[in-house]
């Protein structure tokens, strides 16, 4: 894989757009640990602060223009945490840009669309269901859209948006802000690309005391609902997301 060419096109990303961003989750283990890509992965994971978020459009046109599919917010009227770019090119990793906001003295990431705790799983449901009334893909979903307005499909979201956000909780992503407000470059497949400053500190806060030690089993037997870095929290302790106009982004979804 030519990883030093998608470092380059995060690297002009930053300049273009003035968009700080920074090694996240594995990517960030992998590199300060192992200093390479963990071999099972296909992507990698990068930080960066929604403020800087200005130009969504112009965004997702470069990366597109650079070889990706680019999928905002899985789908989802609102901008609220992630932007997943997927390779139409072989030489090229997948990137997640994780999205963070500031709030007190910590930055955090909502999963709006992982809800925990009592009716999870059908607040889940109702919550894609409506999505997919939002931007049908199925052809029965798509010959009913054609009846209602878009701007009215959206606001029916936006009425249960509104509830799912007042009494749901999630697994946030939620770092003191020393951790992304302070950084240092290393190199990484030939190229120079920011992490947190205090490196083994955020991992530890990441992954545990024993992120040192590689295991695979981490995700799978959740050890990371332990860890201080994913607390559950409602979901309100953010403003809402931003709404978006996921229209504009159709052609840039489908690309192949």
């Amino acid at each position: 894989m030519g990883h030093p060419g998608t470092f380059y096109i995060l690297s002009e990303f930053s300049r273009v757009f003035h968009c700080q961003y920074w090694l996240e989750a594995g990517t960030a283990l992998a590199a300060h640990r192992d200093g390479k890509i963990f071999d099972w992965e296909h992507d990698i994971d990068i930080g960066v602060w929604f403020e800087e978020i200005k130009d969504i459009e112009g965004i997702a046109q470069y990366f597109a223009a650079a070889g990706y599919v680019v999928e905002i917010q899985k789908g989802f009227p609102y901008l609220d945490n992630i932007i997943q770019l997927r390779s139409r090119k072989p030489e090229l990793l997948d990137i997640d840009i994780y999205l963070y906001k500031k709030c007190g003295e910590y930055a955090y990431m909502r999963w709006i669309q992982k809800p925990e705790g009592l009716f999870a799983n059908a607040k889940k449901r109702l919550l894609f269901g409506l999505r997919s009334f939002v931007n049908p893909t199925a052809f029965r979903s798509r010959l009913l859209a054609q009846w209602i307005p878009f701007r009215l499909r959206v606001a029916v979201f936006n009425v249960y948006l509104k509830l799912h956000l007042a009494t749901s909780s999630c697994r946030f992503h939620r770092f003191p802000l020393r951790f992304f407000s302070n950084l240092r470059t290393i190199e990484f497949y030939g190229a120079e690309v920011p992490i947190a400053a205090d490196t083994d500190a955020f991992l530890e806060y990441r992954y545990g005391a024993d992120w040192r030690v590689p295991n695979d089993t981490f995700n799978q037997r959740g050890l990371w609902k332990s860890v201080p870095a994913r607390p559950l929290l409602p979901m309100s302790v953010l403003a809402p997301p931003v709404p978006l106009d996921t229209r504009k982004f159709r052609g840039l979804e489908k690309q192949a």
